[in-house]
């Protein structure tokens, strides 16, 4: 009968363990996961504010898809893009910090370049990103932020 016990408590602490193993802290791509819906700045010299929403889904523990609006009509369009798999880290599990990434992205018969980074700090996310179209002689600068 001891052995019985013995053997149910090493089991039960051994469950314990892994479920504290597997906390929000060891996996931060969860813990941003979500949409957010804030204001979207835009512009190659002068800006322009809209509201917009940002889709950020979890990738594994570690990284994020990040799906970027639709932004402006008609041939002065940015369509909705996909980036996937950009590395999410965070230090103290309240502010997590999303990698620069270059960005190469074909959609329809229009190719993307550019730069993408930000953060998410205590629940509000802050995106910064710029992108050309291959018939752009310059880039086009955005800023989000939104809960």
């Amino acid at each position: 009968m001891k052995s019985i016990k013995t053997f149910v408590m090493a089991a039960l602490a051994i469950v314990m363990f892994g479920f504290a193993s597997c906390t929000k802290e060891n996996k931060p791509a969860q813990s941003v996961a979500k949409t957010y819906v804030g204001t979207l700045s835009y512009g190659v010299s002068e800006m322009t504010d809209v509201e917009a929403s940002v889709e950020l889904k979890a990738h594994g523990d570690d990284k994020i898809d990040i799906i970027l609006p639709q932004i402006g009509e008609g041939m002065m369009s940015i369509p909705e893009i996909t980036l996937n798999g950009i590395a999410v880290s965070t230090t103290d599990n309240k502010v997590f910090a999303i990698a620069e990434t270059e960005i190469n992205q074909t959609v329809g018969t229009t190719n993307y370049v550019g730069t993408l980074g930000g953060n998410v700090d205590n629940g509000k996310l802050t995106l910064n990103y710029a992108l050309k179209p291959s018939a752009m002689p310059m880039s086009i600068t955005f800023i989000f932020v939104g809960e």
